[in-house]
């Protein structure tokens, strides 16, 4: 380049929205230095100086590690990062000869002559790998935001406020215009007949009572429990019916943590009516084509950063030891999602915290409802008995005799009632017929299977430990000569 006359860059020689944007708006006709075109343009300097801004507030030079040669029993020293000249690159999207140009500028003899004068080093180095600071050092703002609501929900102000409204709009507005590494969505629908329109639905069973019950009514037994009976969970309050299943049997039954020797109960449901999903799961691939060189980008990147780690704060283990109000910030986003959210949310999809591979979705309480079987009888007039059999690998139910007396039948049909989740409560203990809910859900038959724990067996992660010191000595005896 040379220097003897000011060189002018157009905006159509770089490739960064927001710098494109920006010389259009304010440029000036010139003659571009690069490919001789006459457009908007701005002084190289001027370019030169946004990058060393960027520089400055979002990189630091890369630290050194360790990488033992096992054949000659060596260490070398390498530098994390990247070279200044490809961080250019992609930063602007422009063309080697303007990258060259641009290094040239920044990794000047004057510059790099004053820093080693006053016994520094000199920050730019084209010999030199460069890394990203974290964006928790440059703006924690969202994960603040959260901490914020967090602390409102538990210890201030139990129901919906409008501060807490407007402190999850502001964490997850826009969430919908993100796409996905893979290009899958994060919300999607889940339309019938489709791969994840198949879940699994799980619950304990301890005695024979209870196995029976399950296997004989497995649409009400293994669905959302009545209002009345609901009892507070990951994803909602007491009093909320939510229906709690996974994308597989086995997390299905992992989630409930059967100790050694009881036994569960799963089942098989369809959808059959589309449901709109938030998955959480795919929160990690989330991306957006932010400018470093936008004035905005810290609060972007800081809103981007919380939500590809949010699933962690929805999916994390809660022990029974646990306090149940740690539960409520979850429940409380969930109710946002249902009502307050700018796309209505039907379900949840996260992470099982039991089973490594695993997935769970939880359908909110206004889609929570599974179609009765048709020929389902409204009225009791005898009630057989039943008892169990297990033998090897099989496990039956067969009916032992019948009872006709009005006394056990009475009793048996006042049983069937108060279980019975054709009934809500509302707040006044009236009934409400749920039969006004449209139907989501239908049990699949004969998808029933016994499950018994006979032996847990934990999954341990285990690595061997090196330790290395500048004298690329490697010792791996565990003793330090110091």
């Amino acid at each position: 380049m040379d220097d003897d006359f000011e060189s002018y860059i157009c905006h159509d020689c770089i490739g960064d929205q927001y710098i494109k944007k920006s010389i259009k708006q304010t440029g000036t006709i010139n003659k571009c230095h690069y490919c001789n075109k006459k457009r908007k343009s701005i002084n190289l300097t001027e370019l030169v100086n946004w990058v060393d801004g960027i520089f400055n507030n979002y990189y630091k030079q890369g630290d050194e590690y360790p990488v033992p040669d096992y054949e000659t029993d060596k260490i070398f020293w390498h530098t994390e990062g990247s070279p200044l000249d490809e961080i250019i690159a992609n930063l602007l999207q422009v063309e080697n000869e303007i990258v060259s140009d641009i290094v040239a500028n920044l990794d000047n003899d004057i510059d790099r002559y004053l820093a080693i004068k006053d016994g520094d080093t000199p920050f730019y180095d084209n010999e030199m790998n460069y890394t990203p600071i974290e964006i928790e050092r440059i703006n924690q703002n969202h994960s603040n935001l959260w901490i914020k609501f967090c602390n409102i929900v538990k210890h201030q102000k139990r129901f919906f406020s409008e501060e807490v409204v407007e402190i999850l709009n502001d964490i997850f507005s826009g969430l919908k215009q993100y796409r996905c590494f893979d290009e899958e969505l994060h919300i999607r629908n889940i339309n019938p007949d489709e791969k994840d329109s198949t879940i699994y639905r799980a619950r304990r069973a301890i005695s024979e009572k209870d196995r029976i019950k399950i296997c004989l009514d497995p649409v009400n037994e293994l669905g959302p429990p009545p209002p009345n009976k609901a009892i507070a969970g990951r994803m909602n309050p007491s009093g909320i019916s939510v229906f709690y299943a996974a994308f597989e049997r086995e997390t299905c039954i992992a989630e409930l943590r059967l100790p050694v020797g009881e036994t569960a109960i799963s089942g098989e449901f369809k959808v059959i009516k589309s449901i709109k999903v938030l998955d959480l799961t795919k929160f990690h691939k989330l991306y957006a084509e932010l400018s470093y060189f936008d004035p905005d980008f810290p609060d972007k990147a800081s809103r981007l950063d919380f939500l590809r780690h949010f699933e962690n704060q929805i999916s994390q283990v809660i022990l029974k030891s646990d306090n149940e109000i740690e539960y409520i910030p979850t429940q409380a986003f969930i109710e946002y999602l249902a009502n307050h959210f700018q796309h209505k949310i039907d379900a949840v999809i996260y992470s099982s915290s039991q089973n490594k591979n695993g997935k769970n979705i939880v359908l909110l309480n206004h889609v929570a409802k599974i179609k009765q079987n048709d020929q389902k009888e409204k009225t009791i007039s005898k009630t057989p008995k039943y008892k169990e059999n297990w033998y090897e690998d099989f496990y039956t139910i067969w009916e032992e005799s019948e009872r006709s007396t009005k006394e056990e039948n009475d009793n048996d049909l006042n049983k069937v009632l108060d279980n019975d989740t054709q009934f809500d409560f509302d707040t006044d203990n009236n009934y409400l017929n749920e039969e006004i809910k449209t139907p989501y859900l239908s049990f699949v038959p004969d998808s029933l299977e016994i499950h018994k724990v006979n032996q847990i067996n934990p999954t341990i992660e285990s690595t061997s430990v090196s330790i290395y010191n500048k004298n690329n000595k490697l010792f791996n005896d565990g003793i330090i000569e110091l």
